[in-house]
């Protein structure tokens, strides 16, 4: 497999920081890969009775796609990424929308909030965003709900407006600061490393063959299944799960992402804002999280924080909701209800 680290340019910013990211460097590689116009099979948003609308930034011509789903307290979503798009975490959801208001929106530059260019992506636009659509949707204190990178959004938005949040939850944590000790880039060093041993699992291979994606010619369709595989294989535990995997491919713009990580801060620590806050903060991680192997870094970030909950569950990886959906349901319905 040929690793193109060198178009991950703002991840490299980070891998020089911990010495070794390699996990996240994968995730991103797969999430972001772009294939020809042949393999790109595009999912079925299903959108006919689904409120859409779109919101108007403070830069001419850049509107956000906004979708709205569910009865009750409004959770604002914030996806995946950099670049990723919203429709991957609908599955995930589904289940809780008699009583939530879900908020689903594509952070610009993404899917289906398409930017020229990409001098108007960075973390300080998508905290911008996020702000004009409190504002539109007239809500005082937001409840955030984060995915992956959108734990940096979020985080870095309570961090922003710390007076406008109600609640953090925080699924599949990541990068919640920069690597500033020598202690923290043994840590970042340590988890990398389990990674490294967990997606050389012999079951990857074997279900390469199971499938009969072990020969040297494939055709498209056997093409996007060995990639979907790959990008389960770092995404989850249970990689017989693989064909419930979305996302990637075209659902994630490369360019976007890439000039969102390229303006992020040198530095930064979000550990503190969770201290400083006095609002619930909730996180959720799988196990085999290529973000943090086994707890390895978090559990040390995060002890001691009083208004903090910090919950793993076992056999699960990044995308916790297909590995274990009854344990994860059961611990987001705790993390939503401590929002009340």
């Amino acid at each position: 497999m040929n690793l193109k680290f060198k178009e991950l340019n703002y991840l490299e910013r980070i891998r020089n920081l911990s010495n070794c990211v390699l996990a996240s460097l994968i995730t991103l590689l797969f999430s972001c890969t772009q294939v020809p116009n042949s393999l790109q099979i595009l999912q079925n948003d299903n959108l006919d009775s689904i409120p859409v609308w779109y919101l108007k930034t403070k830069d001419k011509g850049i509107q956000l796609y906004v979708k709205e789903q569910g009865i009750g307290d409004t959770l604002i979503v914030l996806h995946g990424g950099w670049g990723a798009e919203h429709s991957y975490l609908l599955d995930a959801f589904k289940d809780f929308e008699d009583t939530y208001h879900f908020v689903y929106y594509d952070q610009r530059g993404s899917l289906r909030s398409p930017v020229t260019g990409d001098s108007l992506i960075s973390p300080d636009k998508h905290v911008e965003d996020l702000e004009l659509l409190r504002k539109e949707l007239g809500i005082e204190k937001l409840n955030l709900l984060c995915h992956s990178m959108g734990t940096w959004l979020g985080s870095y938005y309570l961090q922003q407006y710390p007076d406008n949040v109600n609640s953090l939850t925080l699924l599949a944590l990541t990068y919640p600061k920069s690597p500033s000790t020598e202690n923290d880039k043994m840590l970042y060093k340590r988890s990398d490393s389990f990674f490294t041993i967990f997606k050389e699992r012999p079951e990857y291979k074997e279900l390469l063959k199971k499938e009969g994606l072990v020969k040297d010619s494939l055709n498209n369709r056997e093409a996007s299944n060995k990639w979907r595989i790959s990008f389960a294989s770092v995404n989850l535990y249970h990689l017989d799960k693989w064909k419930q995997m979305k996302g990637g491919m075209v659902f994630c713009n490369q360019k976007a992402g890439t000039a969102a990580g390229s303006r992020m801060p040198d530095e930064w620590d979000f550990i503190s804002t969770y201290k400083k806050t006095k609002i619930p903060v909730n996180v959720i991680m799988g196990s085999h999280d290529f973000s943090d192997m086994y707890g390895t870094k978090y559990r040390e970030w995060l002890k001691g924080i009083p208004n903090l909950k910090y919950v793993i569950l076992n056999d699960a990886g990044h995308s916790s909701w297909i590995d274990q959906p009854e344990m994860f349901q059961s611990e987001l319905e705790k993390a939503l209800q401590s929002i009340k």
